[in-house]
């Protein structure tokens, strides 16, 4: 458990939650739009050339092995994409996630990077949207320029680092202990090492008399490595359409074909965290469809060819939701994007294969000398 605070701790312990009620299930993509433009990951390089090299090493998939073992933990798994964020010059949105619950990160926050005289910080940020805007969201490091547009006052300061570069390696480390209620510390002190092909993560609390009670040697330390292909895919579909592939079927799982049938678990919001509909609730069973159907055109498009097991994160422009009419009696505004988190849990395409040949009737065959 201690390494795993020591990892959740990274610029303060887990961001809390807040439960979000579930919206009306009137509105969705069964019964068958951008509010602003989406956010566009920073392209052009920044000036201050040890902050362009930081948001390099601070970008990217990163994976940290599990422990076997009875108690053993799960393999991590650290991701993180430039966005664009009003009123900051630089940012990174970043997530931590264990790797057998990819869309459930535990830390998800905003670096930046900027100058107090000659000395350069690192300040990590949070967001203040709460639970729904951090589920809708998880995941989109994979496609981060639909990341949903994001003002500096959405995000709220959390600690800083000091940061020191040294040839190709960058520390940072936050100047003094603060505050913590984390495993019995009331202080805690957190640290970064960076590297072109590592990311080391190490968090250390301490009681009211300075002693390390956990992270203290190298147990807090987390190592992730620089993984040469992201851990998500993205599937271009075309028309504004963005599809990221989270987990992939099985080897032998059945792949949906044009015609066929399936049946799907999700929960769709709007970029600003609302909920419209789920069926991962109590009560609700997996939502059978059948493909090409009565859907929206950005499901019956980006759900082609999903296979038993497959998750897939979908990002809807509005020309392929519910346009400019919205829907569900004003829980889906007009011209919304939507973010849905879709899993395959049965085909059936007995529908899409074509009837087999019947066999022709063979002539009858004369009896041997003739009939009468």
């Amino acid at each position: 458990m201690r390494s795993l605070i020591a990892v959740v701790t990274v610029c303060v312990l887990l961001a809390t939650r807040l439960p979000v009620a579930a919206q009306s299930g009137t509105a969705s993509p069964l019964t068958g739009a951008t509010d602003k433009p989406l956010t566009l990951a920073a392209a052009t390089k920044h000036a201050d050339a040890d902050i362009e090299r930081m948001l390099g090493l601070l970008s990217g998939s990163f994976r940290s092995e599990g422990k076997s073992g009875d108690g053993g933990q799960a393999a991590l798994r650290y991701n993180g994409a430039r966005i664009r964020v009003d009123g900051l010059d630089n940012a990174v949105y970043f997530e931590v996630t264990r790797e057998d619950s990819p869309l459930s990160p535990f830390r998800q926050g905003v670096f930046t990077l900027f100058r107090s005289g000659e000395n350069l910080r690192l300040r990590v940020l949070d967001f203040r949207q709460g639970e729904g805007f951090l589920s809708a969201v998880a995941g989109l490091w994979a496609a981060a320029e639909v990341f949903p547009p994001t003002q500096l006052s959405q995000l709220v300061p959390n600690m800083d680092l000091m940061v020191k570069m040294s040839g190709a390696v960058a520390t940072a480390k936050t100047a003094h202990p603060f505050p913590t209620v984390a495993g019995g510390a009331v202080d805690m002190t957190s640290s970064m090492e960076l590297a072109e092909g590592k990311l080391s993560l190490h968090d250390v609390g301490m009681d009211a008399q300075g002693r390390a009670v956990w992270g203290g040697g190298t147990t807090g330390r987390t190592e992730f490595s620089r993984q040469p292909t992201p851990w998500f895919t993205r599937i271009e579909m075309g028309e504004g359409l963005v599809v990221i592939g989270v987990m992939p079927m099985g080897d032998d799982a059945l792949k949906h074909q044009e015609g066929g049938e399936l049946a799907v678990q999700y929960t769709g919001w709007l970029t600003d965290g609302t909920r419209f509909d789920t069926t991962r609730q109590e009560g609700r069973d997996a939502f059978k469809l059948k493909l090409p159907g009565g859907v929206i055109k950005g499901w019956n498009d980006g759900m082609k060819e999903i296979g038993v097991g497959e998750r897939r994160k979908l990002v809807i422009p509005p020309t392929l939701g519910y346009g400019d009419r919205g829907a569900g009696r004003g829980v889906i505004p007009p011209n919304s994007t939507l973010i849905f988190d879709v899993e395959c849990v049965f085909v059936d395409n007995a529908a899409a294969m074509p009837a087999a040949p019947v066999a022709p009737v063979a002539p009858a065959i004369p009896a041997a000398g003739g009939g009468r």
